[in-house]
């Protein structure tokens, strides 16, 4: 009897360990994460002080809400918030016609594993934003370039990034924790390359308004 007491307790506890490892956030490991980015951008240069942001709201379209997909809509609204200040509506829906300034990210060719001891994963992470249209897709595209006749009244600026992510955590670490380590620095990336996407556009409309 104290035999079967005590392999009940014992497989009740390893299967509440794996049901916290599963779903709660928490980590107590080490982990290494690599990035490689590429981008591109393209913009209208127009007379006059526009911004590629004419408002303070920003939508988010996110491919697949499911697993990393969900963790990356998180992380990436967090950081467009840090680095603008804006509001990020996230879509539960394909965009509509009205649903710019927009963002679309989506997670590719995702591979490896995870066990709440040692995980190792890679991931493409990608993302586009426009200023003036919802008509974009978000695979990546070896040419960017601008229809500006759908473009009026700010800087159109249009800009996409890929990023090879990769990460190895050695320690206790929980899926939703090593999910976070995974896509994190992707996001911030992105974010920071469209606040720099932008500041660029802005300077050389501002400089050629002086000439």
């Amino acid at each position: 009897m104290r035999t079967y007491r005590a392999l009940f307790v014992l497989g009740f506890i390893v299967l509440s360990f794996g049901v916290a490892a599963g779903t709660l956030d928490f980590k107590l490991a080490k982990t290494e994460s690599q990035n490689s980015t590429s981008s591109y951008n393209s913009f209208v240069e127009k007379s006059g002080d526009l911004h590629v942001l004419p408002g303070k709201r920003v939508f988010l379209h996110v491919e697949d809400r499911e697993g990393l997909g969900g963790v990356l809509a998180w992380e990436v609204r967090n950081a467009l918030q840090r680095e603008f200040g804006v509001t990020v509506t996230l879509l539960n829906n394909a965009p509509g016609p009205d649903d710019f300034p927009l963002v679309l990210v989506a997670v590719r060719d995702e591979s490896g594993f995870w066990s709440p001891f040692y995980a190792r994963k890679s991931v493409t992470v990608l993302g586009k934003f426009t200023s003036y249209t919802s008509h974009i897709m978000v695979d990546w595209s070896e040419e960017v370039s601008i229809d500006q006749t759908q473009a009026q009244g700010e800087l159109p600026l249009y800009a996409q990034m890929k990023c090879e992510t990769s990460a190895t955590s050695m320690g206790f670490i929980s899926l939703p924790a090593f999910r976070n380590e995974l896509v994190r620095g992707a996001a911030e990336a992105f974010a920071k390359y469209l606040k720099d996407s932008f500041q660029n556009a802005e300077q050389k409309v501002r400089e050629k308004a002086q000439l």
